[in-house]
């Protein structure tokens, strides 16, 4: 990435401007991405909203440029993802680009989460190159297109290889237009340059090649699982985590534990002395402890990727958006989980005895041992 031939004064064009959207889930990749670049020269600068900023003091080596949203306590507090969103998009790009043009002599590119639609459009009007980051599956892309095709037909008969109807990542609201109008947003063909995307190619080969062939004029390169090629030692998580867990995991036998967790916004407690509750867990530590044999998930794509990285095999119990798209490819596709349709106890145990005690389960955990070799070889290529 570094080029000597270049001008002293292309040289001190070295600034990163990236925006992250201000969910947990697409915080951490950005500025795991961050970490990546900042390691091969560049200095890096994160723009965020006031809502949900990142924590400055776990990463000193950037620079935190806040960026006014105009959010109000009532837009917060109704946890409506899509109109957040969507008012962040309309407040935010008049002073982001107030904000830009004081170092924009400074800056190479600005790198944003595809959420984050108005950064392209500042970037445009500066005449500054522009990268968007994708921090969901090529799968949910895929199924997201096509929903905002059917809702705008009227109709929602899907047919697919894969998925099924319940599988769509149809938003919970009866009114879809606030979720129509930002996918359809972030997915309007726009003026960047490339697409970086955390997912690997090995993983989903033919919905990257139908999206480059179909969906997107710019080149896209899939270099994740990004918390893998960053390396970071210290925590991205808005959350506190807890390693007490870690020392119990240590007095447990190899593949003998469930580790559950449904998210940064579910909570589970109750679990009696057969296991250990912590309120937020170092994760990916976790996952890659011999003691544990599964994960109870709700299948973010984070941690998708990060069980899928450890080799883990996964029980899948979605909520909502691109979760269901995630389980059914952990499931069926990629065939490293099962998932569990109904929340009863014998459902439950059912579940757990296939993952940790069958043949199934055992198969289950080769294929995600093999997955997780296929990362090994694919992620120094990346650096």
């Amino acid at each position: 990435m570094r080029n000597e031939t270049q001008s002293p004064g292309q040289r001190r064009r070295r600034c990163l401007v990236l925006v992250p959207c201000p969910y947990q889930g697409h915080i951490n990749p950005m500025l795991q991405l961050g970490t990546i670049l900042h390691s091969n020269g560049f200095s890096i600068t994160i723009g965020h909203t006031d809502f949900n900023s990142p924590d400055p003091k776990t990463h000193p080596h950037f620079c935190f440029l806040p960026i006014p949203d105009g959010l109000s306590q009532h837009d917060i507090s109704t946890g409506d993802i899509a109109h957040i969103i969507s008012t962040i998009n309309d407040n935010c790009k008049l002073s982001f680009q107030q904000l830009v043009e004081q170092k924009q002599h400074e800056i190479a590119c600005i790198i944003f989460d595809e959420h984050m639609y108005f950064c392209d459009a500042v970037a445009a009007n500066l005449k500054l190159p522009s990268i968007a980051l994708r921090t969901t599956s090529a799968a949910t892309f895929l199924a997201r297109s096509a929903v905002i095709s059917l809702i705008r037909q009227g109709c929602l008969p899907f047919q697919a290889s894969s998925l099924r109807f319940k599988d769509l990542p149809i938003p919970r609201s009866a009114d879809h237009k606030p979720f129509t109008q930002v996918v359809s947003e972030t997915y309007k063909i726009r003026n960047y340059s490339a697409v970086i995307w955390n997912t690997m190619d090995c993983l989903e080969h033919s919905c990257l090649s139908q999206i480059q062939q179909e969906n997107c004029p710019v080149p896209i390169f899939p270099i994740g699982p990004l918390h893998k090629t960053a390396q970071i030692t210290t925590s991205t998580s808005y959350l506190k985590e807890d390693a007490n867990c870690i020392s119990w995991l240590d007095k447990q036998s190899q593949n003998s534990v469930i580790y559950v967790s449904l998210g940064s916004i579910a909570s589970i407690d109750g679990v009696g002395d057969r296991g250990c509750f912590v309120k937020w867990a170092p994760q990916k530590e976790v996952l890659a402890h011999e003691a544990v044999g599964g994960f109870w998930s709700h299948c973010g794509w984070n941690s998708t990727l990060e069980s899928i990285s450890e080799g883990v095999p996964m029980i899948c119990k979605p909520c909502f958006g691109d979760q269901r798209v995630n389980a059914r490819y952990v499931s069926r596709e990629w065939m490293v989980g099962l998932e569990l349709e109904k929340m009863e106890r014998g459902e439950i145990e059912r579940a757990v005895r296939r993952l940790i005690l069958d043949n199934e389960g055992k198969e289950m955990r080769a294929r995600a041992k093999h997955l997780k070799e296929k990362l090994v070889v694919v992620v120094p290529t990346v650096l």
